[in-house]
């Protein structure tokens, strides 16, 4: 009642859902001024995508404390890299669960449901959404679309409902990356690895990361 008290002194309506979180640590140390280690949420969204402070987040639960550290918040972007491959890969192979007109598979929002009832489980959710990302991408490498269907959308409408938007629309690449990038298809197929990884790494160079597709490269900013 004291927060609310000072919310409503200072003429703001207060949340309609307030509780206590753990503590912000940085490398097992708590964040505090005195310390010098604070960092603010403008400092975060200014050096790392804006959407790997919310799954740090949604992988720690709310009452235990998290860690916002540089490796961490690393980590987590390259679990947005993961997710957003996939949903590129969903845009491509599976366009009606793109847009919105396949079914969920129901077993996967019954879990997220009984994670959500239980106290706010959201790390249990993440680690569902992960899962169902290797079934997913398991089933269309076997050739089974739609066998993938009902994973992706359960993917696509969890990471909504956590508000984790994915990017699956395809960036603006300049046609000399996608030059190279089948260049490196040409080395690979003819197993000339040294030409394929000094491909790769000239893409890497000018800003670019190729990722190896069953339908071969695909180059997209990093």
């Amino acid at each position: 009642e004291n927060e609310r008290a000072q919310a409503v002194a200072d003429g703001r309506e207060f949340a309609r859902l307030w509780f206590h979180t753990g503590m912000v640590e940085v490398e097992g140390t708590k964040m505090s001024k005195s310390l010098g280690n604070v960092s603010n949420v403008l400092d975060l969204v200014e050096r790392y995508d804006p959407r790997a402070y919310r799954l740090l987040s949604l992988q720690s639960h709310y009452r235990a404390p998290i860690d916002v550290s540089d490796e961490a918040l690393v980590a987590a972007e390259g679990g947005l890299d993961r997710l957003d491959a996939f949903a590129r890969r969903v845009a491509a192979d599976l366009p009606a669960v793109a847009a919105g007109e396949a079914a969920s598979e129901p077993a996967a929002l019954d879990r997220f449901r009984e994670a959500m009832d239980d106290d706010l489980h959201t790390q249990d959710a993440v680690a569902l959404v992960f899962e169902l990302v290797r079934e997913a991408n398991a089933a269309l490498d076997a050739g089974e679309p739609g066998a993938a269907a009902p994973k992706a959308a359960a993917v696509i409408e969890i990471t909504g409902a956590l508000g984790l938007d994915l990017h699956g629309e395809e960036a603006d690449v300049p046609a000399e990356m996608i030059d190279l990038a089948r260049q490196r298809d040409e080395a690979r197929a003819a197993r000339d690895w040294p030409r394929a990884d000094a491909l790769r790494d000239q893409i890497k160079a000018a800003g670019y990361v190729v990722e190896d597709t069953a339908a071969g490269s695909v180059v997209r900013p990093a």
